[in-house]
């Protein structure tokens, strides 16, 4: 029996100790560490589920959750989204507008220039419209009649008044983005090897339906919170349990 014991006590270091193995504050003192730079993110409900010695080292397996530190966030964001998406169907319908109103009138202009035997085409290029003369010389008409030169006036107008419009935009902050923005949420602050223990969070089934199948983006700002399972080696110190290897 004593030989038994020291035999044990020799070994304790090479194996992992006689009826010893990490337990959930063992695996909290490895993990927990490793989210302290995350802003937003946090990891709860460490728990070994399984374990069993192999090759001088005993190969821990736990699981955990991921969540947010505050879940508002998300709905802040999403009340942003959200009026971001509205401006953006205004804008859309304004610029059908437009292009509807231009296209009216390049066709007034079409004909009030057929009436003086003139051709004047918008020309993307230079962005405006060019009075020609009629023929195959290209030649530029020395004069414009009134008429004509009116309706062009006010397609200028139009044109110009529309490119203010679109320059005084604000770009959005949120919407068109939804992913990124979201992603970048939940990992603000978080050192990159945090990464490592978060590969379902953002790789998994919640964002590839929303992908695949094309749903509401708005399902993006509900929050995730992330089961996660992992096993690791580990060896017993003097110091107590410490992970073999930390890549």
């Amino acid at each position: 029996m004593k030989k038994r014991i020291l035999l044990c006590s020799a070994l304790s270091f090479a194996l992992t100790g006689c009826n010893s193995s990490p337990s959930n504050s063992d695996l909290e003192a490895y993990l927990e560490p490793k989210f302290d730079s995350c802003k937003n993110l946090k990891i709860v409900d460490i728990k070994k589920t399984n374990g069993y010695q192999e090759d001088g080292y005993y190969r821990v397996e736990f699981s955990y959750g991921l969540e947010l530190k505050d879940s508002s966030l998300l709905d802040t964001m999403r009340n942003q989204w959200k009026e971001e998406k509205e401006e953006s169907e205004r804008r859309l319908e304004k610029n059908k507008k437009f292009l509807e109103t231009r296209e009216t009138l390049e066709a007034e202009i079409k004909k009030i220039a057929d009436e003086f035997e003139l051709h004047a085409p918008y020309m993307p290029s230079s962005d405006e419209i060019i009075v020609f003369k009629r023929g195959l010389s290209a030649e530029i008409a020395p004069e414009i009649p009134l008429p004509l030169q009116e309706k062009i006036n006010i397609w200028k107008k139009l044109v110009e008044s529309r490119e203010q419009e679109i320059n005084n935009q604000k770009p959005f902050k949120i919407f068109g983005n939804e992913e990124t923005i979201i992603y970048r949420n939940y990992y603000n602050g978080c050192n990159p090897s945090v990464k490592q223990f978060t590969k379902n969070l953002f790789e998994g089934q919640q964002l590839a339906s929303l992908r695949s199948e094309n749903k509401d983006p708005e399902l993006l700002f509900d929050e995730y919170k992330v089961k996660v399972t992992l096993t690791i080696p580990m060896r017993k110190t003097e110091n107590g349990w410490r992970v073999i290897s930390d890549n």
